[in-house]
Parts: C-alpha cells; sequence; structure tokens
C-alpha cells in the first residue's frame, strides 16, 4: 500500500475532503488506532479475571483505557461527518445525498450481521452453552430484537441497565452516531455558519451537563455513557474541529501551531498512562461527569496533529501501512469482533468468555485473525461495491437552497 500524501496536503489548502480513491490516510490510521484499542480493551481487559493469572492480570491492566477508542471514534465522525455537511451546506438533494450516502455504507454490513444474529439466536438458545448465552443473552437476559434494526438498542441498555447479547452489544455506539446523524444535517442547514460557533458549544456544554445530571440522578454511570444526548458533544466537538478547518484563516493558524500539537499529543498520552495506571474505567466518576469530554478535546487535538504535524507521530505512525489498512477495516472489525469472539469460544469448548488462562488468550488471538480476515472480505466484496453505488448520488451544488438567514 502506497501512502498519498497529496490528499492532506489538498485538504490543508482547500479545507476540502478528497473524493475519488484519494483519502486522508493519517484519519485512516486514527481509526486503527481508535479499533486496536477497542478490541485490546474488549479482548484482553473487560473480561480479565484477575485472580487467576498475574500475567494475565497485568496484560488486562495494560487496556484498560482501551474504552477511549470509541471516544476517538466519536470525534472522528462528528469531523468527517461535520466535513461533509459544511462543504456540501445548501445543495439542492442535501439531506437525500446525504442519508443515501451514509446507507451505503454503513446499514449493508450492519443488517448482515444483524440477520445472522437472529438466525443463530434461537440456535443457540435452544441448545445451550455458556458461550451461547454470552452471545445472546449476556449476563442480565436479551434486548428487543428490534431495538438493534430500529438503533434504538442504546435507550433499552441506559434505561435497563443492561448491555444484553454481546453479539450486539458495541453497536451502542452506532446507535448514538445513527441518532446524531439526523439531528447534525438539520444543524448544519438551519444555523447560519456565523453562528454555528455558539451553538456548537452551547450544545457541548448541555450534553456535559446532561451526563453529569444523568449520573446524579439515576446514581447509575451506563445511562450517561450510551444516550445521545449525553455522549453528543464528542461529535460536536469533532464537527467544532470541521467548522474550524473549514476557514482559511484557522487551518493557516492551526499550521502554525503544528508544535503545540506535539505538546498536545504528549499530554494526550500521559493522560492515559495516567488513566492506566490509575484504573480508571469508563464508569469511574471522572469519566461519568467531565472526563469524556476532556478525551474528546484532546481527540480533537489528535486529529489537528495528525492533519498539520509533520512530526514522528505523522511520519511513522500516522502513515504506518498496517495501521492504515486496519483502519480502512475498521467499522467491520468493530461489528465482527465481539461474535467472533464468542464463536471461536463456543467451538473451542463453549466456556463463558473470560480471560482467565492461556487458552482463553488462544481463543482471543485466534478470534482476533478471524475478525481481521472476515473484516477484509467484507471491505473487498460488499462496503466497497455498496459504497460506490451510493456515491453515485452527489451532492448537487448547482441548484442550492438557501440556508437559515
Amino acid at each position: 500500500m502506497s501512502v498519498d500524501q497529496n490528499a492532506r496536503a489538498q485538504f490543508i489548502a482547500t479545507g476540502r475532503l478528497p473524493s475519488g480513491s484519494k483519502r486522508l490516510v493519517e484519519l485512516d490510521a486514527l481509526r486503527g488506532i481508535a479499533i486496536a484499542l477497542v478490541v485490546a480493551f474488549h479482548y484482553l481487559s473487560a473480561h480479565a479475571v484477575p485472580d487467576q493469572n498475574v500475567w494475565l492480570a497485568a496484560l488486562g491492566q495494560t487496556f484498560t483505557a482501551g474504552w477511549a477508542g470509541v471516544d476517538l471514534f466519536f470525534v472522528l465522525s462528528g469531523f468527517l461527518i461535520g466535513s461533509i455537511l459544511l462543504e456540501n451546506a445548501g445543495a439542492a438533494n442535501f439531506f437525500q445525498a446525504f442519508y443515501v450516502r451514509r446507507a451505503a455504507r454503513l446499514l449493508p454490513l450492519y443488517l448482515l450481521v444483524y440477520l445472522v444474529y437472529l438466525l443463530a439466536k434461537p440456535l443457540l438458545l435452544a441448545h445451550p452453552t455458556a458461550a451461547g448465552q454470552w452471545l445472546v443473552q449476556g449476563s442480565n437476559g436479551s434486548l428487543p430484537d428490534w431495538s438493534y434494526l430500529l438503533y434504538v438498542q442504546n435507550i433499552f441498555q441506559g434505561f435497563s441497565s443492561n448491555w444484553g447479547g454481546h453479539w450486539m452489544a458495541p453497536t451502542w455506539s452506532l446507535a448514538v452516531e445513527e441518532q446524531f446523524y439526523l439531528v447534525a444535517p438539520l444543524l448544519i442547514f438551519l444555523v447560519p455558519r456565523e453562528r454555528l460557533a455558539v451553538w456548537l458549544g452551547g450544545l457541548i456544554l448541555a450534553s456535559l451537563l446532561c451526563r453529569c445530571a444523568l449520573l446524579l440522578g439515576t446514581a447509575d454511570w451506563i445511562p450517561g455513557y450510551v444516550l445521545l444526548p449525553s455522549r453528543a458533544d464528542a461529535l460536536l466537538i469533532g464537527m467544532a474541529g470541521a467548522l474550524a478547518v473549514s476557514d482559511a484563516r484557522c487551518r493557516q493558524w492551526l499550521a502554525a501551531q503544528r508544535d503545540w500539537f506535539g505538546v498536545g499529543l504528549r499530554v494526550t498520552g500521559a493522560l492515559l498512562v495516567a488513566v492506566t495506571i490509575a484504573n480508571v474505567n469508563s464508569h469511574h466518576w471522572l469519566m461519568a461527569t467531565a472526563g469524556h469530554t476532556v478525551i474528546a478535546v484532546l481527540s480533537l487535538i489528535v486529529i489537528f496533529a495528525a492533519l498539520f504535524s509533520d512530526g514522528w507521530f505523522c511520519r511513522v505512525v500516522l502513515r504506518n501501512q498496517y495501521l492504515i489498512g486496519l483502519g480502512q477495516i475498521s467499522y467491520a472489525v468493530y461489528l465482527l469482533h465481539q461474535p467472533m469472539q464468542g464463536l471461536v469460544a463456543l467451538a473451542a469448548d463453549g466456556r463463558w468468555v473470560n480471560l482467565a488462562d492461556r487458552h482463553d488468550l488462544s481463543i482471543a488471538f485466534l478470534a482476533c485473525v478471524a475478525t481481521v480476515c472476515l473484516a477484509r472480505i467484507s471491505a473487498v466484496w460488499l462496503e466497497r461495491p455498496l459504497l460506490s453505488l451510493g456515491h453515485r448520488v452527489q451532492f448537487n451544488k448547482a441548484g442550492r437552497v438557501p440556508q437559515a438567514a
């Protein structure tokens, strides 16, 4: 895989995302980092049994902050979707083109994973095993199957404090993003650009306050973690970043701050190390209040560093071909890694998914290999062809409609 650096230079010059086969590979690499963090957290940390093996316990502790990968995904999504919406605001088919292209990108694989889940669930329940229960019922029973189809599973998870079966459990974050996609185009369409920064700032603050209120009102971290109003701050911070780089003067200023972005990268790395050592997980009160907002701001700084800095992080890490390749299949990896973990455990011995011994570690390794292989197949044979089909619907900029004044 060759790394095309011209796409980044073009983006810095124009503020527009590259089209066609060109990609901002630095952002692909950030996706690769994000999905690696999430998979490492789920495979090595979330199900670790500390009192069984001291080495595996230390391995799990190493990736205890892997949940931050989801926060990075949210900010990346907000940044990229904000860039698309700002560039095409006022197009005559603004909403139609946006939703057709989003559906072509997200729905095919999601619906396939959901369909296989529906087919497998009765079979797993008819022949009960611990691994089968882990996949479709989890610790507290399954959620309504239709909730996944309508992208409202996060609402059930939030108000029941039940993740449901692990097969579909990670899709809560996809539900948050899909719900955000219903709001973001309206925000761009209705709010004049000169007032958009104020609106974004107010909504970010409102989201932070909502998360704090949910923690105080329910004494439970899960609602504030999975519901759109309390997690929109990360997506909106990403959109604020997109608004910043859409302005030529602001881009010039950001390009002049490249040395400071290096400082921001070091601060981000130090904070993640501190969070790991202190074992601050996603339901710690710090995270359940302002912590996710801080992580989102730092994630935006990392994105700016990827776009405007030429330091070692960009040269060595963000142009690494393996990270870029992983980032390009990250959506499929995210959807498939939990089902594959459970299915490999089911095929091996049917035990509940844990990380207590070397046998469990081998299951995690095999599941990781199988996930990446399937994700690659999905990208080549399913996602890319349908995405190309969806992109035939172009934004009609020639027939612009007036935005709100």
